[in-house]
């Protein structure tokens, strides 16, 4: 009779969009309830990894292992098929909306600097839902240019394919440095990468156009998912400052200190290009 009941009632498999630790006992605690929305929203981010890397027509295996991506959107010649309200709304709506009410059930116990963590946690949140929009937003001219014939666009969405790819294979060994004093250093990094890849004031897209290499459509599409790319890696960046940091709160607040602003990078960038 055991061997039945196991073998025709399963034990429930958590669905993707359901909280793990979001519990009525993790609310009673500041400090218990603000890891419990930084591990959901850690659960949040890794749904959203399958979908932002779809979209790229990127399997996570790829992105996750020492492969060079270089060569993987080169050789990767099909496009992934993705329906990303259906992504959506089973991995991501759900949840999202759970932490948030578990974020406003909880943050009435709590001191401003807990309550501050708690929604620096909840826009960490917001980033990702953001960075899944922005990757909708270019798939469609995603899918057919990295198919076109026409070399130099294909050229540049397989670049954009590349180093969205490289930016979540580089906060992915980020996420896992645990209290790495160089995480910040890190990050710091990513948003020069991000901005020195920003073919919009790079003088890349210019050239295409200047050169005829490519059509006033093309280098209008280009514009468009330039932009989008660049949100979908500012948002990842952001995402990854408040939710890959460990410690207590006052290490934290010292480790944003010394964060690069955007304004300080971009004036680095500046003095490097004049040297």
């Amino acid at each position: 009779l055991v061997t039945f009941l196991t073998s025709s009632m399963p034990d429930k498999v958590l669905a993707k969009a359901e909280p793990m630790y979001l519990s009525k006992s993790a609310e009673e605690l500041p400090d218990t309830a603000i890891e419990a929305v930084r591990k959901e929203t850690l659960r949040l981010y890794d749904n959203a990894f399958a979908i932002i890397a779809h979209g790229l027509s990127l399997h996570r295996h790829d992105i996750l292992s020492d492969k060079d991506l270089g060569v993987v959107v080169r050789e990767g010649k099909k496009v992934i098929p993705i329906d990303f309200d259906a992504e959506y709304n089973q991995s991501i709506k759900g949840l999202y909306g759970e932490i948030i009410n578990f974020i406003s059930r909880s943050q009435s116990i709590m001191t401003s600097n807990q309550t501050d963590e708690l929604f620096k946690l909840r826009a960490a949140g917001r980033d990702i839902v953001e960075a899944i929009k922005d990757t909708k937003h270019m798939h469609k001219n995603l899918a057919q240019y990295i198919l076109s014939d026409n070399e130099f666009i294909r050229a540049e969405y397989n670049k954009i394919r590349k180093q969205l790819g490289n930016l979540m294979r580089r906060l992915a060994t980020i996420s896992e440095s645990g209290d790495d004093p160089e995480m910040i250093l890190s990050i710091d990094n990513l948003k020069m990468y991000m901005e020195e890849n920003d073919i919009t004031v790079n003088g890349v897209l210019e050239n295409l156009i200047r050169d005829k290499k490519i059509t006033a459509e093309m280098a209008t599409s280009l514009m468009n998912d330039s932009s989008y790319a660049y949100d979908v890696a500012k948002n990842l960046i952001q995402m990854g400052e408040t939710l890959f940091a460990t410690g207590d709160y006052d290490m934290k607040l010292a480790e944003r200190s010394i964060a690069l602003t955007d304004e300080e990078v971009s004036e680095i960038l500046n003095e490097t290009g004049n040297q």
